[in-house]
């Protein structure tokens, strides 16, 4: 089952290094190992947003923005700027980050630690608070994120599944 398909809003899958904003209403869904996703939600004008980045930063002056955690992040505060938020009024989210290939042995060096720790330095830099996280671990997620409501669903992916609401 499939969370919100009860709602007649379109589904947007998000390949990692995408992210999305848009006014129009839609459940966006994405697979995290890992990567982070952060999601912003304006609740006076019901419009979101989420990135899926892949590494803390860039591993190359021409990649991509969406691909880094900070690139990723600010491209996203910036369009949701754009379309009229005001980032104090914002609601943030944030997800991933897991070892799914097991925890190295300083656990503090896998990518998805490291993912996770430049998310929530770069957000707080950018007076950003975070209301929800779910992050670590040794299981992937599989996230749906409604923008027109800001809800976000979460389900462990490899063993038993488990979902739940954040």
């Amino acid at each position: 089952m499939r969370p919100f398909q009860h709602l007649a809003i379109r589904t947007v899958y998000l390949q990692p290094g995408e992210l999305f904003v848009e006014r129009q209403p839609a459940v966006v869904e994405t697979i995290l190992g890992s990567c982070v996703s952060v999601t912003m939600f304006y609740p006076p004008s019901g419009f979101g947003g989420i990135c899926h980045a892949l590494l803390p930063s860039a591993s190359a002056p021409d990649d991509p923005p969406g691909r880094s955690v900070e690139g990723a992040v600010i491209l996203l505060l910036e369009r949701m700027l754009l379309l009229g938020a005001e980032r104090n009024r914002l609601t943030i989210k944030l997800f991933g980050g897991s070892s799914v290939l097991g925890v190295a042995a300083d656990h503090r060096t896998s990518v998805g630690s490291q993912n996770v720790a430049h998310a929530r330095e770069l957000l707080q830099r950018l007076s950003l608070a975070i209301q929800t996280a779910d992050t670590g671990g040794r299981q992937g997620r599989r996230l749906y994120f409604n923008s027109g409501s800001g809800e976000v669903f979460v389900r462990k992916v490899r063993g038993p599944a488990r979902g739940h609401q954040a």
